[in-house]
């Protein structure tokens, strides 16, 4: 069957997760060397250069790194000045989503909260997931938690541990928990516009899991 995309690919199509995204790579580096230039990012990644500037252009705009210097690169007429940068705001292990213009890339920063938060959290409601999950930079409604939490269950990462009580005057949520053998790793599964399960740790579309009726 062929399949016909308008825009940018399906995720599950241009991802592939055996090898990390350019971005993470970079971020990588950067936190291992703190003080570094567009040739060492290179050697330590082997992305492009011209990728690697427009990521740290972007990077500098959005206060994550800064211009410290510059080192002459060989020694002949045609040699040129690297600028040296240096990272100062580490913000953990997940690269910094920013366009080349410096502004913070917001999609996916919910789901990727609500993934951590249900990790280290006992068991959770819908309404407890978005509370705990939510930062001031990225508030999460109740409603975006309770259908992020109704995909990853049909596909196996949660289990209930109590069922929705209703009753006259108000209703109980259901309570989840994660299912530890379904920790695939740090990058939220993303729920698509189709309604499937993208594991970008795994690299493939998760299918729903069999439960008895």
């Amino acid at each position: 069957m062929t399949r016909k995309y308008v825009g940018r690919k399906p995720v599950d199509v241009s991802t592939n997760a055996k090898h990390p995204e350019g971005r993470q790579v970079m971020w990588e580096a950067m936190r291992q060397k703190k003080t570094f230039s567009t040739s060492d990012v290179e050697d330590v990644t082997r992305i492009k250069v011209p990728t690697i500037r427009t990521y740290l252009k972007g990077m500098e705009k959005a206060g994550f790194i800064k211009r410290t210097g510059e080192n002459r690169v060989g020694y002949s007429p045609t040699s040129f000045k690297a600028i040296i940068w240096q990272l100062i705001n580490d913000i953990g292990i997940d690269a910094p989503r920013v366009t080349r213009e410096g502004k913070i890339v917001t999609q996916g920063a919910a789901q990727q909260n609500m993934w951590r938060t249900m990790k280290i959290t006992g068991e959770f409601n819908y309404v407890e997931l978005a509370t705990l999950a939510s930062t001031k930079e990225f508030p999460i409604r109740p409603s975006a938690a309770r259908d992020y939490i109704k995909h990853l269950y049909r596909v196996g990462y949660l289990m209930m541990t109590q069922k929705e009580k209703k009753g006259n005057r108000s209703t109980t949520p259901a309570r989840y928990r994660f299912v530890k053998a379904r920790n695939t790793g740090g990058k939220a599964p993303m729920v698509q516009r189709i309604k499937q399960v993208f594991d970008p740790n795994l690299g493939e579309v998760v299918k729903p899991v069999e439960r008895p009726q």
